[in-house]
C-alpha cells in the first residue's frame, strides 16, 4: 500500500498526465484505439469491454417510446463523458440525439436521477457500476462495441509496461482475475474472461 500513490484524473486528462509525468500508469477504463497508440503505449489488455445503454428501469417497461437500441437515442438527451469513445458512439449512431458531455461519468447518474437526461451510453462495465449505485437503473442494451482496456504508460516507459505485462499474466494463469470479475462484475455482466495478451520479442 506503501509503494503506490494514487492520483485521480478525468477521461479528459489521461494522456497528458502521461505525457507531463504526472502520472507513471492510467489504469482507468482507458480503451486502446489506433489515436491513442499514437500517443501512449498500453500493456497487454485486462478487460473486454462492450459499451451500452442504461436507462431508468421505469422507462425501461413502457412499451410505448422505451429506449432499447441506439436508433431510440435519436431524440433524446444522452449522457456520455466529453472525449469518450461512447461519445463518438452516440455521434455515429444516433445523430439526433442531444448530448450532455460530462467530466465524470458518476454526473451521468445524478444526470440521470435528476430527470436531466433519458440515458448514459458507456462501457458495459461503468454501467454496472452505475447500476449498482441505483438499482432503479437498468441496461437495455449491450454490444454497440467492442474495445479492450488496458493499463497506459508514457512511450518512452517500456519497463513499466513490461512490469504490468507480467502482472496480468500472473492474475490469469494464479486465478486471481476471475475470482475479482466474478466478485465485482459477474453479477452485472456475466461470463467474463480475461483478454489473451499479445506479445513480442523486443531486444533489450
Amino acid at each position: 500500500p506503501d509503494a503506490v500513490e494514487f492520483r485521480y484524473v478525468d477521461s479528459t486528462e489521461r494522456i497528458d498526465a502521461l505525457r507531463t509525468g504526472r502520472v507513471d500508469a492510467v489504469v482507468r477504463t482507458m480503451s486502446v484505439t489506433p489515436g491513442r497508440e499514437s500517443a501512449v503505449d498500453f500493456s497487454a489488455p485486462y478487460l473486454t469491454a462492450r459499451a451500452g445503454i442504461l436507462v431508468p428501469a421505469s422507462d425501461s417497461d413502457r412499451q410505448e417510446g422505451a429506449i432499447s437500441s441506439a436508433a431510440d437515442l435519436n431524440g433524446r438527451r444522452v449522457c456520455v463523458a466529453a472525449d469518450s469513445t461512447p461519445e463518438e458512439i452516440v455521434r455515429s449512431e444516433a445523430p439526433g440525439a442531444e448530448l450532455l458531455l460530462v467530466r465524470s461519468w458518476s454526473d451521468c447518474l445524478v444526470a440521470l436521477q435528476q430527470h436531466q437526461a433519458d440515458a448514459v451510453v458507456s462501457d458495459d462495465t461503468i454501467l454496472a457500476g452505475i447500476n449498482d449505485q441505483d438499482p432503479a437503473t437498468t441496461i437495455v442494451r449491450r454490444g454497440l462495441s467492442t474495445e479492450n482496456y488496458a493499463v497506459g504508460v508514457a512511450q518512452d516507459d517500456a519497463g513499466l509496461a513490461s512490469q504490468v505485462n507480467l502482472t496480468i499474466e500472473r492474475i490469469r494463469s494464479d486465478g486471481t482475475w476471475q475470482q475479482l470479475y466474478d466478485t465485482w462484475l459477474g453479477a452485472f455482466l456475466p461470463g467474463g474472461y480475461q483478454p489473451a495478451g499479445d506479445y513480442e520479442e523486443v531486444d533489450q
